[in-house]
């Protein structure tokens, strides 16, 4: 998934159909488990601001909104012109969203993940939740560094609270087997 979603690597994928159809299946899955979670924080949030907006609407705070053109043109009885709302934008679907990122990348212009995405987090919110979610773990970590290097050797003074004499003991109960084959 993280290849499908690196507009570099999903040129080199484009070559292999059999392992971009299974990228384009899991990151489904991947998008449909992502609109479940948005759905479930989106309906909680409605929920929160719901209790708390009822509980502080009464009647005089409605008649104080007017503003002075709207009481003006009701004591003339005319009915207050309504404003035009720009329609709400429509949210792709999954399969829209998969089809127009497939569309939109250039093969002979290939772009980094950052400026893509940065680029298209608008117009495609589930992928760009999903990249943030799955390309933006640091690829190692300190602990693990440290824990494969000369350097980050664990047992040390510096990185120890045990006294100097426990950090001994725990050496040569470690390194016990190979005591017993300087014994014999």
């Amino acid at each position: 998934v993280a290849a499908f979603l690196d507009p570099i690597e999903y040129c080199r994928l484009r070559r292999r159909p059999i392992e971009l159809q299974a990228a384009i299946t899991l990151l489904k899955s991947e998008m449909q488990k992502e609109t479940q979670r948005l759905a479930e924080n989106t309906a909680v949030v409605q929920t929160n601001i719901n209790k708390s907006h009822s509980n502080s609407i009464n009647t005089s705070s409605i008649n104080e909104k007017k503003s002075n053109i709207d009481s003006l043109f009701s004591l003339c009885g005319i009915s207050s012109p309504s404003v035009d709302t720009p329609p709400a934008k429509k949210n792709w679907s999954i399969d829209e969203e998969i089809g127009f990122y497939m569309s939109s990348i250039n093969v002979e212009q290939p772009m980094k993940l950052s400026h893509y995405w940065s680029a298209q987090e608008s117009r495609l919110p589930l992928m760009s939740a999903i990249v943030r979610r799955i390309s933006i773990i640091p690829s190692s970590a300190v602990p693990c560094e440290s824990t494969f290097s000369i350097a980050g050797y664990i047992r040390r003074k510096q990185r120890c609270s045990l006294s100097t004499s426990a950090i001994r003991y725990s050496l040569v109960l470690k390194d016990y087997h190979k005591l017993e084959l300087l014994h014999k």
